[in-house]
């Protein structure tokens, strides 16, 4: 990411502060971390768009300067509107080049047209689309791809077949499960079986709101 992203320093906090920024196309935001303190600020909401349509917010290198002074941070949380999508606050997080970071990095899979199992009519389910890492800021990576061209129905990829960057490590020494070529049956019953928990959860619920209301409505014959 190599985009600099102009910030500008802020005194004021609180919705109604927050609100007369977004009205003039700004968010808020903070910048933390590194022992140092926090650091309240507004940029335009229209640049942030502008580098995070790029791929890879998470895990990249954010160039800021405010006030013309220039640093380097990671992007850790952009609040959008859960109706509109309009972005909300921006947190950043300042960093030790010297010391390692965690992090999520997207995982991007490849040779599904050539994959055995996919031509037989399987299905590539994704069980994980990120994994957590650690590694120094200057080390990490933008994504890690996997390849299931070798996979059979039935056959998974695992952290241990992912050929990671140097210096870049797993935060758990578990061999998890990232993807998995199955079949279509199996997709299926395990949407009816989650159909079915839904189904009992609903029956669950209008029974206990059926007692509930049953409840009222003797307290009410009672007074």
């Amino acid at each position: 990411m190599t985009d600099t992203l102009k910030l500008q320093a802020r005194t004021d906090s609180g919705k109604g502060a927050a609100r007369r920024l977004r009205e003039q196309g700004l968010i808020p935001g903070v910048i933390y971390g590194a022992k140092k303190e926090v650091t309240e600020v507004s940029m335009s909401a229209h640049d942030v768009m502008m580098i995070a349509k790029q791929g890879g917010f998470y895990s990249s290198v954010l160039s800021v300067e405010i006030d013309g002074k220039k640093e380097d941070v990671l992007p850790r949380e952009l609040q959008r509107h859960p109706v509109t999508g309009q972005y909300l606050h921006l947190d950043m997080l300042r960093f030790d080049a010297n010391r390692k970071i965690v992090l999520e990095v997207p995982v991007v899979v490849e040779g599904e047209e050539v994959s055995p199992g996919i031509k037989e009519g399987g299905v590539l389910q994704m069980v994980r689309t990120q994994v957590e890492v650690r590694c120094l800021a200057s080390k990490i990576p933008s994504e890690l791809t996997v390849s299931v061209a070798d996979l059979n129905i039935g056959d998974s990829i695992h952290f241990s077949s992912v050929d990671l960057p140097k210096g870049v490590e797993f935060t758990t020494e578990e061999d998890r499960t990232i993807a998995s070529v199955v079949s279509v049956r199996a997709v299926e019953e395990e949407t009816d079986e989650e159909g079915l928990e839904a189904a009992a959860e609903g029956e669950e619920g209008g029974e206990a709101a059926e007692s509930a209301e049953g409840d009222a409505e003797e307290a009410k014959s009672d007074e």
